[in-house]
């Protein structure tokens, strides 16, 4: 691996190692009840065997196949298609051939009747998507996960709160390892750079003024609006309309997240900018304050937007490697899954804990940059921290209240960003 250096003012890159998918822990006793009638095999082939008249076999096994390509949170689109199963079998006259058929179809019907129950539960209580997270990611339940959901002892919003709980204290700690040799303070032999504090403050101050937004596109925005409301995945799934989400299948399967709203965190006045959840429409974005949005009381954040980093790098440790001008030996520090979440009250500390964690790497590996930072405003460095260092995902859980006031239609290009540089291995 060939070191790299980084030209002043540009951050480190980082690494990504691509390491394992974590293998699906064992489902919880109530998923595992719940999944009684559930093989694993596609509907389509449990009824291929049951010998319909030929009458009735195309339009069967059309309505099998259209079951089968319906996510499993797509519950009232299924419990729809089961019914028109239900209808199609119940057609064919004379002796009863399809009493095995419909046996199939009533099992099925009633496990995704029991999943309707689960998830509108779920959806009922503002802790619910996170218990939702616990019981059904596979991330969170991994074996091979050190801070997995056995090991902590905790579920549900619990176990979020302890994750966001040591990522903050292990930054504090690692800022804490820098305290200056020499000072001294009334209660303490040696005393942090005054640079930490003053950073901790101006940043805290910008932070409580920063927003969440939410990229969309404007017929979206607008059908938020007549809704009153932005909906989750689940939630829309509920209502029968899950074909107007848009998270991406990955989120379901190793996070189980699908039952927030997503936004990002950034500084007030941010130029709309055209990303993936845009496409095929005119941008818009719906606008928070982050003081009014409820993130800091019911909500949680991923420092990363998994969606911008290789998968599963999200779900192992990578590592970030920062370098001096002019090459030499890299620090390195493990990116830990742990790390990269804050919960409520833990955000926006958590946050400005990690910016002065950042600067003081930076300062370490002799970058010139670190010094750049130090000196600039709260609002310049957030903007920095929201924009180039990180890109923050707030998700909050089932479904936020939305009127006109929050939709800001009009488009614009994103500003210049400082480069990211990302070393490569020799070819």
């Amino acid at each position: 691996m060939r070191q790299h250096g980084s030209a002043a003012g540009e951050v480190p890159g980082r690494r990504q190692d691509r390491n394992r998918v974590p293998a699906q822990g064992r489902a919880p006793e109530r998923e595992a009840q719940r999944r009684l009638h559930r093989t694993g095999v596609p509907l389509a082939e449990r009824l291929r065997d049951k010998n319909p008249p030929s009458g009735a076999q195309a339009r069967i096994s059309e309505l099998a196949d259209r079951y089968d390509g319906l996510g499993e949170r797509r519950v009232k689109a299924r419990l729809t298609v089961l019914g028109e199963l239900r209808d199609a079998a119940s057609a064919v006259s004379g002796p009863d051939p399809l009493k095995a058929l419909r046996e199939v179809v009533e099992q099925e019907t009633q496990a995704v009747s029991d999943r309707f129950i689960d998830l509108a539960d779920l959806t009922s209580r503002s802790d619910g998507p996170y218990e939702m997270m616990t019981r059904e990611g596979l991330l969170w339940r991994d074996p091979e996960f050190e801070h997995r959901t056995a090991a902590v002892q905790k579920s549900g919003r619990a176990y979020f709160e302890e994750l966001s709980r040591m990522n903050l204290q292990s930054m504090e700690r690692e800022n804490a390892s820098r305290r200056e040799k020499g000072r001294f303070s009334l209660f303490q032999k040696t005393a942090e750079p005054s640079w930490m504090a003053d950073t901790r403050a101006k940043l805290t101050t910008a932070l409580g003024n920063s927003v969440l937004h939410h990229y969309t596109t404007a017929d979206r925005a607008a059908a938020m609006v007549d809704d009153r409301a932005m909906r989750s995945r689940t939630s829309l799934e509920l209502e029968g309309r899950g074909d107007r989400h848009l998270t991406e299948p990955r989120d379901g399967t190793a996070l189980a997240n699908d039952a927030f709203v997503f936004f990002f965190i950034e500084a007030p006045g941010s130029p709309l900018w055209d990303i993936r959840f845009a496409g095929g429409g005119e941008p818009a974005r719906i606008s928070l304050k982050i003081k009014e949005s409820g993130l800091l009381q019911r909500g949680w954040v991923m420092l990363g937007d998994f969606a911008r980093r290789d998968y599963p790098a999200l779900l192992t440790e990578s590592m970030q490697e920062y370098h001096a001008p002019t090459g030499g030996v890299a620090h390195r520090y493990p990116d830990r899954v742990h790390q990269n979440v804050l919960v409520g009250a833990d955000i926006v500390p958590g946050l400005a804990e990690r910016a002065v964690l950042e600067i003081a790497r930076l300062e370490q590996a002799g970058q010139p940059l670190a010094a750049r930072l130090k000196k600039m405003s709260g609002d310049a460095l957030m903007t920095f921290l929201l924009t180039d260092l990180l890109h923050p995902q707030a998700m909050l859980p089932n479904s936020v209240p939305v009127s006109r006031k929050h939709v800001e239609p009009a488009p614009g290009p994103r500003p210049g960003r400082v480069r990211v540089p990302v070393p490569r291995p020799d070819s």
